[in-house]
């Protein structure tokens, strides 16, 4: 009873329960970024997953019809990239162009202009070890909260994931 009483309270206070550390090559990881006109952030992008501190086997770039350089930037950074036969219209439909193409055990999806930290992917893992998880989020901090609305998605943000 006391088990469950604790479970609950830290649910409530959202306090997450510990999972069991996992070795981080039992499972193959590929990040998948959908870009579109982002020449300018996508090569910092690359530079970030690349310095992961642990094992990622594919960073796949998904070039949704840019006007720009963007698939080329992508390329020199390092990352395979695929281009979709015409705008997808949404990021959504520019991931799911490219998910056939995906045989990796666990897939991240990161936007085009996000850089993460270099633990960001090797901290998930451990959820991965319960067969109940199927997704997990990490906390999203934009990189600028200075105007009205750059702080309504910060906003957003920590009610729509942390929350």
């Amino acid at each position: 009873m006391k088990e469950k009483l604790r479970k609950i309270i830290n649910f409530l206070l959202g306090i997450p329960e510990k999972y069991p550390e996992v070795e981080e090559s039992s499972f193959s990881i590929t990040v998948l970024i959908p870009a579109y006109n982002e020449e300018n952030n996508i090569a910092e992008t690359i530079a970030s997953v690349k310095r992961q501190n642990c094992s990622i086997e594919r960073i796949l770039v998904i070039d949704d019809c840019s006007h720009d350089r963007t698939g080329e930037v992508a390329e020199k950074a390092g990352a395979e990239v695929v281009r979709t036969p015409k705008n997808s219209g949404t990021k959504a439909q520019a991931q799911n162009f490219a998910l056939p193409l995906i045989d990796t055990d666990i897939t991240v999806t990161i936007d085009a202009d996000t850089t993460i930290t270099e633990d960001t992917i090797k901290n998930v893992l451990p959820f991965f070890s319960d067969q109940k998880v199927a997704s997990v989020c990490g906390f999203i901090i934009p990189q600028k909260i200075k105007t009205i609305w750059e702080k309504s998605r910060f906003i957003e943000y920590l009610w729509g994931i942390y929350i």
